[in-house]
């Protein structure tokens, strides 16, 4: 799909729904497949005009995410 992105074969309006799937799962799996996608046509995306501001949206969303999930985990950890 990044791939195809990047030649506008798919539209950029399916790879932010696509990323916006992805977000909206949020499983490890689905973080993983957002990483490789966003490492594939990710800057593609970021730079276009048609989608800088809702991938910066994505991403700082992604960031608090991670950040989030990491802390949880850290807390956890300190009960046991």
């Amino acid at each position: 799909m990044a791939e195809l992105t990047k030649f506008s074969v798919a539209t950029v309006i399916d790879s932010l729904h696509y990323i916006k799937v992805l977000l909206d799962d949020f499983s490890s799996v689905s973080v993983e497949l957002l990483c490789v996608f966003l490492e594939s046509c990710g800057r593609f995306l970021f730079l276009s005009p048609n989608s800088s501001s809702r991938i910066a949206v994505f991403v700082r969303f992604l960031a608090k995410s991670l950040a989030g999930h990491a802390n949880a985990k850290k807390i956890r950890a300190g009960c046991r």
